[in-house]
């Protein structure tokens, strides 16, 4: 599920059993970025997600488009996406703001800020957009 808020935040949740592999990565990433419309702060619910391979790993790292401005991880209070996101970041360059937490309001509260940041910067617009417009 992916939702969009006005300041540019997009919120993933990935289905409870799903692996990350690179071809559902992509289509993730294709599917925020349509929905965006421009650059975005991704939020990304991890917590029912078992495994995420490590070549997803790598390409959860890129922006080739430049235009994630940063993420924030909800990986829940079990299982192993903390870890994960651990090795994702040791094994990887990411050059945008990373974050995780347990829970979503946290995560949510992080992104919004975050967009405010970026806003203020002057890198996503002043006024509220029409996601996906």
């Amino acid at each position: 599920t992916v939702t969009a808020f006005a300041d540019g935040v997009i919120q993933a949740v990935v289905d409870t059993g799903i692996v990350l592999d690179v071809p559902t990565a992509m289509i993730l990433r294709r599917t925020m970025r349509e929905i965006a419309a421009g650059p975005y702060v991704v939020v990304g619910d991890l917590t029912g997600v078992p495994f995420v391979d490590r070549d997803a790993r790598a390409f959860l790292a890129t922006d080739e488009d430049g235009l994630i401005l940063a993420t924030a991880v909800i990986t829940g209070r079990e299982g192993p996406i903390r870890l994960l996101v651990d090795r994702w970041l040791a094994d990887n360059v990411v050059t945008r703001p990373v974050a995780a937490f347990d829970g979503s309001p946290e995560a949510l509260a992080w992104g919004h800020a975050k967009a405010a940041e970026f806003r203020g910067a002057g890198l996503l617009p002043k006024t509220p957009r029409s996601p996906g417009r």
